[in-house]
């Protein structure tokens, strides 16, 4: 399994492409930062998390080169053939593409508030309990990025081709950002059960314990069932 792990990351870590959308979201970071001083830090990072659902499209572009290459090239099925079990592969697999998909979802709202500050200052001071709240909300934050990215997890192992993981995530994400504009405000439920829709609505306001909990076992839900739908692929699928 340690094996199957330095792999992973030595393939992560020698992915141009990845490099390339990293740099695109900060670039957007960096450029959006500046789009006005006149608002509070608190207020910069709301806008951060709601801005950030939109680079969920270009981050569509890792599930298909990280996992439907592999199949298109044949290489996902080497450790297999060299002695590991199919899970120990997908959870090699899968650990790296969460942890390189959390780098590029947060890329954005790091760089944006980073940047604000270093440009205006960070606004009024801030108190115990919003600076307590922001810790608890980096943690869910961190939770639903990986709910999102499950999506592109299950689509890679399901559709095995670069092309139709890129595209059907695309299609996928465009319209939920559709429904979400469109009847996100009427649709209340929605802002809990979609997690690009929840990290909207971490920064309208500080939410109850209750709510918070609610928002994190959602993501870790779709987490869950998106992975094990992933994996049931992958063990369907013979070697080729």
């Amino acid at each position: 399994m340690g094996n199957l792990l330095r792999l992973e990351w030595y393939k992560l870590l020698r992915d141009k492409t990845f490099y390339a959308v990293f740099g695109v979201t900060v670039l957007l970071g960096i450029c959006i930062s500046f789009d006005g001083h006149s608002v509070t830090e608190l207020q910069v990072m709301g806008a951060a998390l709601h801005t950030a659902n939109l680079l969920i499209l270009p981050v569509c572009v890792f599930p298909g080169l990280f996992i439907g290459r592999e199949f298109n090239e044949g290489t996902i099925y080497h450790g297999i053939e060299g002695g590991h079990s199919r899970l120990q592969v997908f959870l090699a697999k899968s650990v790296v593409f969460f942890a390189g998909g959390e780098v590029l979802m947060m890329a954005f709202p790091v760089a944006n508030v980073l940047f604000h500050s270093l440009a205006f200052g960070f606004g009024e001071p801030m108190s115990a309990e919003i600076a307590l709240y922001l810790v608890k909300v980096a943690g869910i934050v961190a939770v639903l990025n990986a709910a999102s990215m499950a999506t592109g997890l299950l689509l890679g192992f399901l559709c095995r081709d670069v092309a139709k993981t890129i595209g059907i995530s695309l299609f996928i994400f465009g319209i939920l950002t559709f429904v979400l504009n469109l009847y996100g405000a009427k649709l209340s439920f929605l802002n809990v059960l979609i997690p690009m829709a929840a990290e909207r609505l971490l920064m309208t306001e500080i939410l109850p314990a209750a709510s918070l909990w609610l928002i994190l076992g959602s993501g870790a839900a779709w987490i869950a069932v998106l992975g094990t739908g992933a994996f049931f692929c992958f063990s369907r699928r013979t070697l080729q």
